[in-house]
């Protein structure tokens, strides 16, 4: 499985999940659906890590090596870059992403995580509908993919159901 089939696939997750309708689905669907986020961001990032650096762009940790007398950066280790570290590389590499839209999300998801959320149905439906209007046009723009053609149909109707829903409210 490649790194965006994998995004997909968590993406798919936590909308399924979500679909459950359960409150503990629901927590699940938030992390989920975040983590596939996470992990489209992260395809650009491998993308314009230089050949040879270990996807330096994707990791946490870069050190500089000498490679045939030329200082070259290299990723070091398997931790890979988190919400902060993604969005400080792509303002420094001019990679224009909404992540003011997504904050609501990473929010939840970190109280998820972390401690607990009391947040209602309604605000976790606007986190995921503002993620995915993030993750489509991240999507199109940036990895030339039409996140529609990789989807699921339930899936895609379900993220349309919950974007009409909030627009409504």
């Amino acid at each position: 499985m490649s790194l965006f089939e994998n995004a997909i696939a968590s993406m798919e997750m936590g909308i399924e999940d979500y679909g459950n309708g359960s409150d503990r689905r629901l927590r699940s669907a938030v992390r989920s659906f975040y983590a596939g986020l996470l992990l489209l961001f992260k395809c650009k990032l491998r993308q314009m890590s230089p050949v040879g650096s270990n996807d330096s762009l994707l990791k946490q940790t870069i050190m500089p090596k000498l490679i045939n007398g030329d200082v070259c950066f290299v990723g070091v280790g398997k931790k890979t870059v988190d919400f902060r570290t993604i969005e400080d590389r792509f303002k420094s590499r001019d990679i224009q992403v909404d992540f003011d839209a997504l904050k609501l999300l990473n929010r939840i998801r970190n109280d998820i995580e972390h401690y607990f959320t009391h947040e209602n149905k309604t605000v976790i439906q606007k986190a995921l509908a503002l993620s995915f209007t993030v993750a489509t046009s991240f999507a199109s723009r940036h990895l030339s993919e039409d996140l529609r053609e990789h989807l699921s149909g339930t899936v895609w109707d379900t993220l349309l159901e919950i974007n009409q829903f909030v627009e409504a409210e």
